[in-house]
C-alpha cells in the first residue's frame, strides 16, 4: 500500500504532504472501486508515518495537511465500511487452515485464530451496546 501511495502521491520533492494531492488520490482510488473504509485507512497510515519521519529521520514535517485532507474527505469520500453478512464456507476455511499449517515459519497461531473466529463469529459487531445504551 505504501509503494502505491508513493507512486501516486510521492511526487513532492520536499517530502511535505499536501492536502490536495491526498484528496485527489482518494478520489482517483474511489473511481477505481476503493470503498470509504480503505480510503480512510490510507490517510491514517500516511499520518502514522509522519511522526516516524520527524523523530527517526529528523524531518521537519507537519501532520496538518493530512488532517485537513481527512476532514475534507469525510464529506463523502471516506467513512465507515459497509456491514457484511457473508461468512467463509467450510472449503474456504479448510484451505486457509491447510495453508497456515503448511507454513512452518509463522509465529502467530493463525490456525487457532481462524478456528476461533469461525466458531465465535467474531466478525459480527453488535448493533447496540448494553453498556452504552446505544
Amino acid at each position: 500500500m505504501l509503494t502505491t501511495r508513493k507512486r501516486d502521491c510521492g511526487k513532492e520533492k520536499n517530502g511535505h504532504p499536501d492536502r490536495q494531492p491526498l484528496i485527489g488520490d482518494g478520489q482517483m482510488r474511489a473511481k477505481q472501486g476503493a470503498g470509504p473504509a480503505p480510503l480512510g485507512i490510507d490517510i491514517d497510515v500516511i499520518k502514522m508515518i509522519i511522526p516516524h519521519a520527524a523523530a527517526v529521520h529528523c524531518r521537519d514535517i507537519s501532520p496538518e495537511p493530512v488532517d485537513l485532507a481527512r476532514v475534507a474527505s469525510k464529506r463523502g469520500l471516506i467513512g465507515e465500511g459497509t456491514e457484511r453478512d457473508r461468512r467463509p464456507g467450510t472449503d474456504a476455511l479448510d484451505r486457509l487452515i491447510r495453508c497456515f499449517d503448511a507454513n512452518g515459519g509463522l509465529t502467530t497461531p493463525m490456525t487457532w485464530i481462524v478456528k476461533f473466529g469461525a466458531a465465535t463469529a467474531s466478525r459480527d459487531r453488535p448493533k447496540s451496546s448494553a453498556i452504552t445504551g446505544a
